[in-house]
């Protein structure tokens, strides 16, 4: 039988003999009537419990009469709290201006006020400073490979140097906009600064003071801090497995967390969040032991299926659809004022690491990033997002007039 135990200390057995003036006036335990808890002795029984693929709890007594099975400290015994006031996009409209649409960070998959790439960023960006090290930025222009919208905004502040973006001369694909920063944009006029690979993608200029979004950003999340939230919880040890399947759909839920890392047991069904459907959203408010945090592979049982970053990227190969889109809002990692490290591989969700630093390294990893800073190494970023504007280039008609087939030079005339 499945004892819903992480691990064997997780089981105790306990003897429920009878006392001796109430077991003497019956032949079996089963014909005692009225029993009061003053008329039955508990006693812990040694057992060998083994929790596995088949869970099995080994025990001996000399006299066989109730015995009780009591499961403590399981990974479904971790709480949350459900909100009523937390809406997705309203959360990354923070700090925005009203009048550029651009400046809304839920229009991006990394923001940040510096941003450090060196591996390859499938993603819209919108930072304050890029230090480009190498690597293609922006959505891939092929939209039809699904896992990534093409089109969109970036923005970029100031940059270290030219920047390379994804090929943008794909037939019949959605052109996105690069703005940037006066200075940067001054510097791009004037051929100092290039974007390479760059087609006919819009170039404006543009400003987002992105420091202030982020902090306002920030602030939103710090209401899910507050002490209304604290008796949320996930146990440390239990491996974040939560349960929140038969709850409602279009909901949110709060827990807290306190660890080093939010990593999937290898060869295990831990690090399973069980959500009812991909409408569902839960925050985890993470308040790391040290100065690193971990998050790497985990799943969530959406209805049922399980899915890891893998089994996703399979789907929205195979369904192009914006309905995938909601697996990356579903887990929000909260942070709050941790100022460390955070270090991403093979995972998906939403990070909102306000004055931390997150670095995404190995495997590929996609959803959200909000942070101070943000470093990109050898590994991809994906943004999911089939919701984004589409723009294409200011057309400019040119006409000639033509004397029986012939241009006439400027300063010719006709007479009729």
């Amino acid at each position: 039988n499945d004892l819903s135990a992480s691990d064997g200390s997780d089981v105790s057995v306990v003897h429920l003999p009878l006392v001796q003036d109430v077991k003497d006036k019956v032949e079996t335990t089963a014909q005692a009537e009225n029993i009061t808890a003053s008329a039955i002795v508990v006693e812990p029984v040694k057992a060998e419990t083994n929790v596995g693929e088949t869970d099995t709890v080994d025990y001996t007594v000399d006299s066989f009469s109730v015995m009780a099975l009591q499961v403590v400290d399981v990974g479904y015994n971790n709480t949350a709290i459900k909100v009523d006031d937390f809406d997705f996009d309203t959360s990354l409209s923070q700090g925005s201006n009203p009048n550029a649409d651009y400046s809304y960070a839920n229009m991006y998959g990394l923001v940040a006020d510096k941003i450090i790439t060196s591996g390859d960023v499938e993603s819209n960006v919108m930072t304050d400073y890029l230090d480009y090290q190498g690597g293609p930025v922006g959505n891939e222009k092929d939209g039809n490979r699904g896992y990534t919208n093409s089109g969109g905004y970036n923005y970029i502040g100031d940059a270290s140097t030219n920047v390379q973006v994804h090929n943008q001369n794909g037939i019949g694909n959605t052109i996105f906009a690069f703005f940037l920063g006066d200075g940067l944009f001054d510097r791009y006029s004037s051929q100092n600064f290039k974007i390479e690979n760059i087609g006919s993608t819009l170039v404006k200029p543009g400003y987002v003071n992105v420091s202030n979004v982020v902090s306002k950003i920030g602030e939103y999340y710090s209401h899910y801090i507050s002490d209304d939230y604290n008796n949320a919880k996930i146990k440390e040890g239990s491996y974040f497995n939560i349960d929140l399947s038969k709850q409602d759909s279009n909901s949110t839920f709060v827990t807290n967390y306190s660890g080093d890392s939010f990593v999937k047991e290898q060869g295990s069904d831990h690090s399973i969040v069980k959500l009812r459907d991909n409408t569902q959203k839960l925050i985890i408010n993470i308040k790391p032991r040290s100065n690193t945090f971990y998050i790497y592979e985990y799943e969530v049982d959406f209805g049922g299926g399980k899915y890891n970053l893998g089994d996703i990227g399979k789907l929205i190969g195979e369904n192009s659809d914006e309905t995938i889109d909601k697996f990356m809002e579903s887990i929000i990692f909260n942070f709050g004022d941790y100022n460390g490290e955070i270090h991403i591989s093979n995972t998906f969700g939403t990070i909102i690491a306000t004055n931390a630093t997150v670095v995404s390294e190995g495997a590929p990893s996609a959803g959200r990033v909000v942070a101070k800073e943000i470093k990109t190494g050898s590994s991809e970023f994906h943004f999911h997002n089939h919701g984004l504007p589409e723009y294409y280039p200011d057309l400019i008609l040119k006409a000639h007039k033509t004397v029986d087939g012939q241009v006439p030079s400027d300063d010719q005339k006709f007479t009729f």
